[in-house]
């Protein structure tokens, strides 16, 4: 990109440099992300600054009005407005306070970009804070189908590291998050179709719940992403009439689903619609003595998404 700066330098403190003040204003343009591999699009960012060079204060703000992940091309506007406190002599930034919005979601974010001991470049390390956001906007960055899976109000708390080096974005990014959704709905009408059959089914009802009724809800977990793969415990979440509890793994890059847990549904197996009871009753064979409501059912959900596996197991 292309920094343009108008301002005041000095005096010059020969003793200590770091002490001399500088004054100004500044804009960056046509900032091309794509030279950190793994992401893309073509930011801006205009400011002004004060203050010694070992503690210089910088108020501005960017906008990017393509940013993506590359190797999935879903460009999104991520604009935000932030305070940083850099230290030009050591080529430290820290940042007290970024307030972002990617898409219609407001990301309040802090944290620094400093070297690292015996480590070449700098290393990006972020705490964020989501309060009552869409998870569409999040998802659509990192998933290749048409349209996010999912869409709802999410809120979240997160901390991500980037550390420097030539290896692809999602390989390097490592992402640990505690999260909530709720009032989920699939946008693909055929998955929003099967969790509305699996939520009627387990309340036993032949008819299915009114198309305002939301499928999913009380959505949360916790997730740990590294090398490009998350790894999401304590998942669970509620369809009415069932509860899930599930874990396991996700590949950011070949899309491949892991996860596996348990369902229990609020009435008996034998009182459930029997298109469901005749396939439960195959494969889980006897199910007499674990013929009480709440009993957990063991499933899994395997194969590369959008189109994985959905399994129901043998209760031992």
């Amino acid at each position: 990109g292309e920094v343009r700066a108008r301002g005041r330098l000095g005096p010059w403190q020969p003793e200590n440099p770091g002490q001399t003040s500088i004054t100004g204003s500044y804009s960056f343009r046509q900032v091309n992300l794509g030279s950190v591999r793994g992401i893309g699009g073509v930011l801006s960012s205009e400011g002004k600054f004060h203050g010694p060079l070992s503690a210089l204060e910088v108020d501005g703000s960017t906008d990017t009005p393509n940013f993506e992940v590359s190797t999935v091309a879903h460009p999104e506007r991520l604009s935000a407005r932030f305070h940083a406190v850099v230290n030009v002599t050591r080529g430290i930034v820290v940042l007290p306070s970024v307030n972002a919005k990617l898409g219609e979601t407001a990301i309040g974010a802090t944290g620094n970009i400093a070297p690292m001991p015996s480590q070449p470049g700098r290393t990006v390390s972020m705490d964020f804070l989501v309060l009552s956001g869409r998870i569409q906007d999040l998802l659509w960055l990192f998933m290749k189908s048409p349209h996010p899976p999912l869409a709802g109000i999410t809120s979240f708390k997160a901390h991500a590291t980037l550390p420097p080096g030539h290896e692809r974005f999602l390989r390097k990014l490592i992402f640990e998050a505690d999260f909530g959704i709720d009032d989920a709905r699939f946008t693909k009408p055929e998955t929003e179709q099967k969790v509305s059959q699996l939520s009627e089914r387990a309340r036993g009802d032949k008819e299915p719940p009114p198309d305002t009724a939301p499928v999913l809800s009380d959505l949360k977990g916790h997730v740990e992403a590294r090398q490009g793969v998350a790894h999401l415990s304590n998942l669970s979440f509620t369809v009415p009439g069932a509860v899930a509890h599930l874990h396991g793994t996700y590949d950011l890059i070949t899309k491949r689903v892991n996860l596996q847990g348990t369902v229990q549904t609020s009435v008996k197996l034998s009182e459930t619609t029997p298109g469901v009871k005749s396939l439960l009753m195959k494969i889980i064979g006897t199910f007499k003595n674990n013929d009480r409501p709440g009993v957990p059912i063991p499933v899994s959900i395997v194969g590369t998404y959008p189109h994985p596996a959905y399994q129901i197991h043998p209760m031992q």
